[in-house]
């Protein structure tokens, strides 16, 4: 199984889950990462550059941004028992906008473990007040964290720069 954007994987790992393992099984994966529906079906040319809908999004986010914008420092709070996928998509969204660069950061430096068990190792220690860090609820849902951080970007870089972090990601519930 291959699919094309970091988002297009989550429904259909979940149409797999449901191919090899039933509805049930398939439903209880759903509702653990936040979504509502899924399906094998995807379709990449729905992302691809558009003038007048789709272009000036994916420019921003893949050129202008980083041409002609400094890089902000974003510190993500890492803490014990927070969802990966929901700490990854967080992560990988601020650092997709051309305008930021995302870091894993916990108070203490150390290592943490998250809800399944994986061991991981901040960036560094969280030394500094001016900004506040994001702070992403441990028990957040990657796909409802991702929303979080599309709007997040929406507010901080403007909707152009979202809705491109959202064609990056094929990501389709974005609202364009």
């Amino acid at each position: 199984m291959s699919t094309a954007g970091v988002s297009a994987a989550i429904p259909a790992s979940i149409a797999l889950v449901e191919a090899i393992s039933g509805r049930e099984q398939a439903q209880h994966v759903a509702r653990a990462v936040g979504v509502m529906a899924w399906s094998a079906e995807h379709d990449s040319d729905a992302f691809s550059p558009r003038l007048g809908t789709t272009a000036v999004p994916l420019a921003k986010v893949l050129y202008t941004n980083r041409w002609l914008h400094g890089r902000d420092q974003i510190d993500v709070m890492g803490v014990p028992g927070i969802d990966e996928g929901a700490l990854a998509l967080t992560i990988d969204a601020y650092s997709t906008t051309g305008r930021s660069q995302a870091y894993l950061v916990s108070t203490t430096g150390e290592p943490f473990v998250t809800r399944h068990g994986l061991r991981v190792l901040p960036d560094r220690q969280r030394m500094t007040d001016s900004d506040a860090p994001l702070v992403i609820a441990a028990d957040l849902a990657p796909v409802r964290a991702l929303d979080a951080a599309l709007d997040g970007i929406m507010h901080r870089y403007g909707r152009a720069t979202a809705t491109g972090v959202a064609l990056a990601f094929e990501y389709p519930d974005f609202p364009r």
